[in-house]
């Protein structure tokens, strides 16, 4: 992140404010945040929890859906059961049968770009438009040299990617905020390890603390993510940038790494519990 105090703040951009956690963490790592939400019921609670980032001009909360178009109306559903599960996709925020259906006005993100800046960082959240969001990204302007977005099981990430010129690419696992997988069921010799390590914190303390070299990379045996020297919550997407866990892996080896990603869970029948975060490097920041 650029460090240099006499110059303007970096902006970044979180889209899917929700109850503002990511943005709580922006503003303490000293970025300007623009937060884009399309339920009226959190903004109006972020405005009160953020008074005073927003009297300053450090944050500025938009209420609106991000959409491919600016200017449309659509229909939102608020999840009451659970907020992070509204959406624009009715299957989404009607899940678990309490919701409350509003209609929202729509913003473009090149629309977004025009009006606010176009941010150092984009982070994406939007409970099944994300893919939508990047795949809209102005092809003939600046663009955000750092982003992050939730992957769809079986997304080309890449391939939308790398032609706007993004070059570094990792996945990350929300609950850990590494880029380790879980253990497969078909990955009997790492079960044999599950299971004690399951029943005997001691045994996993003791594979947790090999070395990185030898250590299994699968989520299990990471450290928790409240060891990362800032408390995460449940909402919140974590480190960004160059702050984000494990090396960055070019296009080519993404893919590749993706391909298998995508396979593991096809084999293992879990591709319903896919849920990964791809961030993204521009290769103007390298």
């Amino acid at each position: 992140m650029p460090t240099d105090e006499s110059a303007v703040a970096p902006l970044a951009y979180d889209v899917g404010f929700n109850n503002g956690d990511d943005s709580f963490y922006y503003l303490s790592r000293g970025l300007r945040v623009v937060a884009v939400e399309a339920n009226p019921e959190l903004v109006t609670e972020g405005r009160l929890r953020f008074e005073p980032e927003i009297s300053s001009g450090r944050l500025t909360i938009v209420n609106a859906a991000v959409w491919e178009q600016s200017g449309e109306k659509l229909n939102f559903f608020i999840n009451e059961t659970e907020h992070g599960q509204s959406s624009l996709d009715a299957e989404r925020g009607k899940k678990g049968g309490q919701f409350k259906e509003i209609t929202v006005d729509t913003l473009s993100i090149g629309d977004l770009f025009d009006r606010y800046g176009v941010p150092w960082y984009l982070k994406v959240d939007i409970e099944g438009a994300d893919e939508m969001v990047i795949r809209t990204l102005p092809a003939d302007g600046a663009l955000p040299r750092y982003l992050s977005f939730e992957i769809p099981y079986g997304c080309p990430a890449v391939e939308m990617l790398a032609p706007l010129g993004y070059t570094g690419f990792k996945l990350i696992n929300p609950e850990t905020l590494t880029q380790s997988l879980p253990v497969f069921e078909h990955e009997f010799a790492l079960r044999l390890l599950r299971k004690p390590s399951v029943v005997a914190p001691w045994f996993r303390a003791l594979i947790s603390g090999l070395p990185e070299s030898i250590r299994p990379q699968k989520t299990l045996w990471d450290r928790p993510k409240d060891q990362l020297g800032y408390k995460f919550s449940t909402y919140a997407t974590g480190p960004f940038a160059e702050e984000t866990a494990g090396p960055w892996k070019t296009a080519d080896e993404m893919k590749r790494w993706l391909d298998h990603v995508y396979r593991e869970y096809n084999r293992a029948g879990a591709s319903d519990g896919f849920w990964y975060d791809l961030h993204a490097r521009h290769g103007a920041a390298e």
